[in-house]
Protein backbone atom coordinates (compact mmCIF):
# COMPACT_ATOMS: atom_id res chain seq x y z
CA UNK A 1 0.00 0.00 0.00
CA UNK A 2 1.33 3.63 -0.96
CA UNK A 3 1.18 6.16 2.13
CA UNK A 4 -0.77 8.69 0.52
CA UNK A 5 -0.61 10.65 3.70
CA UNK A 6 2.86 11.10 3.70
CA UNK A 7 4.11 14.40 2.66
CA UNK A 8 5.72 15.20 -0.50
CA UNK A 9 9.38 14.44 -0.85
CA UNK A 10 11.61 17.33 -0.87
CA UNK A 11 13.43 17.84 -4.42
CA UNK A 12 14.54 21.37 -5.39
CA UNK A 13 13.43 22.67 -8.86
CA UNK A 14 13.83 25.32 -10.44
CA UNK A 15 9.79 25.23 -10.74
CA UNK A 16 8.76 24.68 -7.81
CA UNK A 17 7.48 21.24 -7.91
CA UNK A 18 8.01 18.15 -5.50
CA UNK A 19 7.81 14.47 -5.97
CA UNK A 20 4.73 12.78 -4.40
CA UNK A 21 4.90 10.59 -1.58
CA UNK A 22 5.46 7.13 -3.02
CA UNK A 23 6.21 8.05 -6.60
CA UNK A 24 8.73 7.04 -9.00
CA UNK A 25 8.89 9.86 -11.39
CA UNK A 26 6.66 12.39 -12.79
CA UNK A 27 6.45 15.22 -15.45
CA UNK A 28 4.67 18.12 -13.98
CA UNK A 29 4.45 20.49 -16.44
CA UNK A 30 2.79 23.36 -14.28
CA UNK A 31 5.58 24.09 -11.94
CA UNK A 32 8.02 23.19 -15.10
CA UNK A 33 9.20 19.72 -12.67
CA UNK A 34 10.35 16.92 -14.71
CA UNK A 35 11.62 14.24 -12.31
CA UNK A 36 13.32 10.65 -13.01
CA UNK A 37 16.11 8.18 -12.93
CA UNK A 38 16.77 9.46 -9.41
CA UNK A 39 16.97 12.88 -10.30
CA UNK A 40 15.84 16.21 -11.77
CA UNK A 41 15.81 16.70 -15.22
CA UNK A 42 15.38 18.34 -18.55
CA UNK A 43 12.01 17.92 -20.51
CA UNK A 44 14.18 17.15 -23.91
CA UNK A 45 15.39 14.73 -22.12
CA UNK A 46 12.52 12.79 -21.10
CA UNK A 47 10.14 13.16 -24.19
CA UNK A 48 11.27 12.43 -27.99
CA UNK A 49 9.57 11.18 -31.08
CA UNK A 50 7.10 14.06 -32.21
CA UNK A 51 6.97 15.99 -28.46
CA UNK A 52 6.79 19.81 -29.42
CA UNK A 53 7.96 21.46 -26.22
CA UNK A 54 6.60 24.39 -28.03
CA UNK A 55 3.19 23.30 -25.89
CA UNK A 56 3.94 23.88 -23.28
CA UNK A 57 2.59 26.37 -21.19
CA UNK A 58 0.70 27.53 -17.77
CA UNK A 59 -2.39 25.27 -18.64
CA UNK A 60 0.55 22.20 -19.11
CA UNK A 61 1.26 20.49 -22.12
CA UNK A 62 -1.11 20.46 -25.23
CA UNK A 63 -1.83 17.40 -27.01
CA UNK A 64 -4.76 18.25 -30.13
CA UNK A 65 -5.35 16.95 -33.64
CA UNK A 66 -4.84 20.38 -35.02
CA UNK A 67 -0.91 21.10 -33.87
CA UNK A 68 1.93 18.26 -34.47
CA UNK A 69 3.16 17.61 -30.37
CA UNK A 70 2.85 13.55 -30.46
CA UNK A 71 5.38 13.02 -27.49
CA UNK A 72 7.00 9.54 -26.76
CA UNK A 73 8.85 8.92 -23.22
CA UNK A 74 12.22 8.53 -23.69
CA UNK A 75 15.39 8.27 -21.72
CA UNK A 76 14.99 7.98 -17.85
CA UNK A 77 11.30 8.48 -18.01
CA UNK A 78 10.87 5.15 -20.39
CA UNK A 79 13.25 3.33 -18.32
CA UNK A 80 11.29 4.48 -15.05
CA UNK A 81 8.13 3.22 -16.71
CA UNK A 82 9.40 0.02 -18.17
CA UNK A 83 11.32 -1.32 -15.10
CA UNK A 84 8.35 -0.49 -12.67
CA UNK A 85 5.80 -2.06 -15.34
CA UNK A 86 7.77 -5.14 -14.68
CA UNK A 87 6.34 -5.53 -11.03
CA UNK A 88 3.44 -3.42 -11.42
CA UNK A 89 2.81 0.07 -12.50
CA UNK A 90 0.39 2.75 -11.08
CA UNK A 91 -0.14 5.71 -13.45
CA UNK A 92 -1.52 9.20 -12.62
CA UNK A 93 -2.97 11.90 -15.62
CA UNK A 94 -4.43 15.10 -14.74
CA UNK A 95 -5.74 16.65 -17.71
CA UNK A 96 -7.92 19.95 -18.71
CA UNK A 97 -10.04 19.30 -21.25
CA UNK A 98 -11.68 22.55 -22.92
CA UNK A 99 -13.60 19.79 -24.97
CA UNK A 100 -15.27 16.41 -24.41
CA UNK A 101 -12.55 14.16 -23.52
CA UNK A 102 -10.93 11.75 -26.17
CA UNK A 103 -8.44 9.85 -27.40
CA UNK A 104 -5.03 8.45 -25.86
CA UNK A 105 -3.50 8.54 -22.77
CA UNK A 106 -0.80 6.19 -23.52
CA UNK A 107 0.67 2.72 -25.10
CA UNK A 108 3.06 0.86 -23.98
CA UNK A 109 4.21 -1.15 -26.81
CA UNK A 110 6.17 -4.08 -28.03
CA UNK A 111 6.30 -2.24 -31.78
CA UNK A 112 6.38 1.43 -33.32
CA UNK A 113 2.35 1.97 -33.25
CA UNK A 114 -0.56 0.45 -31.50
CA UNK A 115 -1.69 -0.75 -34.72
CA UNK A 116 1.24 -3.38 -35.55
CA UNK A 117 2.18 -3.97 -32.35
CA UNK A 118 1.58 -7.54 -31.33
CA UNK A 119 1.49 -6.81 -27.08
CA UNK A 120 0.83 -4.06 -25.54
CA UNK A 121 -0.73 -2.23 -22.73
CA UNK A 122 -3.06 0.80 -23.40
CA UNK A 123 -5.75 3.35 -22.42
CA UNK A 124 -7.75 5.79 -23.95
CA UNK A 125 -11.21 7.13 -24.16
CA UNK A 126 -13.36 6.35 -26.91
CA UNK A 127 -16.87 6.45 -27.72
CA UNK A 128 -18.20 5.28 -23.93
CA UNK A 129 -17.36 8.29 -22.02
CA UNK A 130 -14.90 6.61 -20.24
CA UNK A 131 -11.68 5.43 -19.97
CA UNK A 132 -10.79 2.44 -21.92
CA UNK A 133 -7.85 -0.22 -20.81
CA UNK A 134 -6.89 -2.66 -23.24
CA UNK A 135 -3.84 -5.52 -23.15
CA UNK A 136 -2.93 -7.96 -25.74
CA UNK A 137 -3.83 -11.05 -22.89
CA UNK A 138 -7.21 -10.18 -23.19
CA UNK A 139 -7.21 -7.56 -21.00
CA UNK A 140 -10.25 -5.36 -21.88
CA UNK A 141 -12.63 -3.40 -20.01
CA UNK A 142 -14.38 -0.02 -19.21
CA UNK A 143 -13.92 2.83 -16.52
CA UNK A 144 -16.96 3.62 -14.64
CA UNK A 145 -19.65 4.51 -17.94
CA UNK A 146 -19.94 8.63 -18.33
CA UNK A 147 -16.91 9.44 -16.33
CA UNK A 148 -15.53 11.14 -18.53
CA UNK A 149 -18.70 13.33 -19.98
CA UNK A 150 -17.48 16.98 -18.75
CA UNK A 151 -15.14 19.18 -19.35
CA UNK A 152 -12.76 21.05 -17.09
CA UNK A 153 -10.51 19.44 -14.70
CA UNK A 154 -10.17 15.26 -14.72
CA UNK A 155 -7.39 12.99 -12.56
CA UNK A 156 -7.43 9.78 -14.51
CA UNK A 157 -5.69 6.74 -12.63
CA UNK A 158 -4.84 2.80 -13.91
CA UNK A 159 -3.09 0.12 -12.79
CA UNK A 160 -1.47 -1.98 -15.10
CA UNK A 161 0.00 -5.47 -14.04
CA UNK A 162 -0.57 -5.65 -10.21
CA UNK A 163 0.43 -8.85 -8.90
CA UNK A 164 -2.25 -10.61 -6.82
CA UNK A 165 -0.21 -13.63 -6.58
CA UNK A 166 -0.80 -17.32 -7.75
CA UNK A 167 0.25 -16.04 -11.21
CA UNK A 168 -2.46 -13.73 -11.53
CA UNK A 169 -2.50 -9.28 -12.55
CA UNK A 170 -4.68 -6.68 -12.31
CA UNK A 171 -5.43 -3.92 -14.26
CA UNK A 172 -7.76 -1.34 -12.87
CA UNK A 173 -8.94 2.32 -13.31
CA UNK A 174 -10.70 4.96 -11.19
CA UNK A 175 -11.93 8.71 -12.22
CA UNK A 176 -12.07 11.86 -10.40
CA UNK A 177 -12.39 9.52 -7.10
CA UNK A 178 -14.37 7.09 -8.37
CA UNK A 179 -14.46 3.62 -7.65
CA UNK A 180 -12.03 1.40 -9.15
CA UNK A 181 -13.13 -0.71 -12.40
CA UNK A 182 -11.06 -3.85 -12.81
CA UNK A 183 -9.94 -6.86 -14.49
CA UNK A 184 -7.94 -9.63 -14.27
CA UNK A 185 -4.87 -11.53 -16.27
CA UNK A 186 -2.88 -15.20 -16.27
CA UNK A 187 0.26 -13.08 -18.45
CA UNK A 188 2.79 -11.92 -16.87
CA UNK A 189 4.24 -8.78 -18.07
CA UNK A 190 6.03 -8.63 -21.46
CA UNK A 191 9.54 -7.30 -22.81
CA UNK A 192 11.03 -5.97 -24.49
CA UNK A 193 9.75 -2.56 -24.69
CA UNK A 194 9.63 -0.52 -28.14
CA UNK A 195 7.83 2.60 -27.69
CA UNK A 196 5.64 4.42 -25.14
CA UNK A 197 3.59 6.90 -26.59
CA UNK A 198 1.45 9.56 -24.41
CA UNK A 199 -1.64 10.95 -25.88
CA UNK A 200 -1.26 9.40 -29.54
CA UNK A 201 -1.17 5.63 -30.61
CA UNK A 202 2.58 5.81 -32.59
CA UNK A 203 -0.09 5.13 -36.13
CA UNK A 204 -1.71 8.47 -36.30
CA UNK A 205 -4.68 7.54 -34.41
CA UNK A 206 -6.66 8.09 -31.26
CA UNK A 207 -5.05 11.16 -30.91
CA UNK A 208 -5.85 13.43 -27.40
CA UNK A 209 -8.33 15.83 -28.24
CA UNK A 210 -7.69 19.36 -26.88
CA UNK A 211 -6.52 18.00 -23.85
CA UNK A 212 -3.57 20.09 -21.60
CA UNK A 213 -1.85 17.27 -19.60
CA UNK A 214 -0.83 18.95 -16.31
CA UNK A 215 1.31 16.38 -14.94
CA UNK A 216 1.53 12.57 -14.99
CA UNK A 217 3.20 10.50 -12.25
CA UNK A 218 4.36 6.78 -11.92
CA UNK A 219 3.62 5.03 -8.99
CA UNK A 220 4.23 1.49 -7.81
CA UNK A 221 1.17 -0.21 -8.45
CA UNK A 222 -1.59 0.42 -6.10
CA UNK A 223 -4.85 -1.69 -4.89
CA UNK A 224 -7.95 -0.34 -5.99
CA UNK A 225 -9.08 1.38 -2.51
CA UNK A 226 -5.81 3.34 -3.03
CA UNK A 227 -6.46 4.31 -6.57
CA UNK A 228 -9.91 5.91 -5.95
CA UNK A 229 -7.75 8.00 -3.50
CA UNK A 230 -4.97 8.83 -5.95
CA UNK A 231 -7.87 10.03 -8.48
CA UNK A 232 -9.54 12.02 -6.01
CA UNK A 233 -9.92 15.45 -7.13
Amino acid sequence: MIPLAVPAQTVETGGGGSLPAGAVAQLDFINEFYYAGGSEQAISSLLGGGFDAGEISASGMLIDFENSNRPNAAGSWFTDITTTIATGITILFEIDYPDTPFGSFIHILNDVDYNTASKWASSYVGGVAAPYVEANNGISFDGTSNSLTSTGMHKIAMTFYRNLGGGTYQFAVSVDGGAATTDTTTTAPFSPYTKITIGHDGGGGLIMDAGYIRAITIYPAMNTTDLALLSAP
